[in-house]
């Protein structure tokens, strides 16, 4: 829901944009990102790469919270979680995201990134399955194929989308003259689709074990019957 919240407010923002009114909260040199920004001749929601943004910036800095939180306690309980890929992500995206934060920018990437997390309520569901020893029930198996499916459609599709929206319009975040930590932010949303790629080849892997060990558990009790 905050995604699709963040999405009518960033396309509206757009919209301000066009009609020349709304430029979003000024930022440090204002003079260059105001050029970055000129208004476009007819609604495009690169628009909103840069400028202010009040549900993206609410929700950001809720996910930023959370990511430091949940950094802290994989680094204390890491020699029980082993879970180095998502620390690897944290550092990846917390940077990102206390520094669209600080200049007001990337309000409509926000929209495709939090959108990614859609899969997560079944990631965590497959953990307490996993550690409660269900394995073997068929809503493990479901829970598998439904994060393998969310998964690949939020972050390889929908964030694919996303980086390619995003490099279409470089010239809003990649002139030489603003600062640099822009385009260090785009750099790092693409090495975040590269982990992804990761997690979906673990993910595809865990999948087809677990629709593989329903069959087995299917054909053993057809062959008691």
């Amino acid at each position: 829901p905050g995604s699709f919240v963040c999405l009518w407010e960033t396309w509206e923002l757009s919209r301000e944009k066009v009609r020349g009114r709304g430029m979003g909260r000024e930022t440090g040199r204002r003079g260059l990102e105001r050029s970055a920004r000129a208004p476009h001749p007819t609604p495009r929601l690169h628009q909103s790469v840069i400028g202010y943004a009040h549900a993206p910036d609410v929700l950001a800095r809720i996910f930023l919270g959370y990511l430091l939180y949940d950094l802290a306690a994989m680094a204390a309980f890491y020699a029980d979680l082993n879970d180095a890929s998502a620390i690897v992500h944290h550092l990846l995206f917390a940077p990102c995201a206390a520094y669209v934060l600080a200049h007001s920018i990337m309000a409509f990437p926000f929209v495709w990134l939090s959108f990614c997390e859609v899969s997560t309520p079944f990631v965590n569901l497959r953990w307490h399955l996993a550690a409660t020893d269900r394995k073997n029930n068929p809503l493990y198996m479901w829970n598998a194929a439904a994060v393998a499916a969310l998964f690949f459609l939020s972050r390889i599709v929908f964030y694919g989308g996303g980086l390619v929206h995003l490099y279409s319009v470089a010239d809003v975040w990649g002139d030489a003259r603003l600062p640099l930590g822009h385009r260090v932010c785009v750099a790092l949303f693409a090495l975040g689709y590269v982990l992804n790629l990761y997690w979906m080849a673990a993910i595809a892997k865990a999948a087809r074990r677990a629709l593989a060990r329903g069959g087995e558990g299917a054909g053993g009790r057809r062959k008691r019957e």
